[in-house]
This record gives C-alpha cells, structure tokens and sequence, in this order.
C-alpha cells in the first residue's frame, strides 16, 4: 500500500500487534490488499484496507465499504 497516494483506513491501532492482527482479520474477509502503512504523529499504527493512486478511485469505492456496514475514511483528508 505504501506506493499508493490515498487510503481507505481501517484504524489507528496504539499496539503494533493490534494493528498486525486487526490486518489479518481484514485479510480473513476478503481484502487482499490490507496492511499497515506506517504510523501517525502520535505513535498510532495505521491499518488500511486498500489504496488507490487518486481520490476520486477512493471515493468512487467509498459506497462498497459503507454498504458492508464497515468503518473506513479516506487518508489523507480533503483540504
């Protein structure tokens, strides 16, 4: 994921193991591309379930995620 521009975050986990196995469970569900993508200014880990290389392909996705009644949103934030 780290070669992608935008991410469907998945959460900001404050233990690396909490982050690896919140991953694995995303992975159990389908989503292949799941992964860490590094860590926040406050030391959170941050999973995400996929990227894409503009936020309008992100967007464009948002309704797939949301009709699963999953929590996701898009990284970084629209300025």
């Amino acid at each position: 994921l780290e070669f992608r521009r935008v991410l469907f975050r998945s959460g900001a986990f404050s233990s690396e193991s909490n982050a690896q196995n919140r991953v694995r469970q995303l992975k159990n569900s389908g989503y292949s591309t799941a992964g860490m993508v590094g860590q926040n200014e406050k030391g959170y880990y941050l999973v995400a379930y996929r990227g894409f290389s503009t936020r309008a392909q992100a967007e464009s996705y948002m309704p797939e995620i949301k009709n699963k009644g999953l929590s996701t949103w898009i990284y970084p934030p629209a300025k």
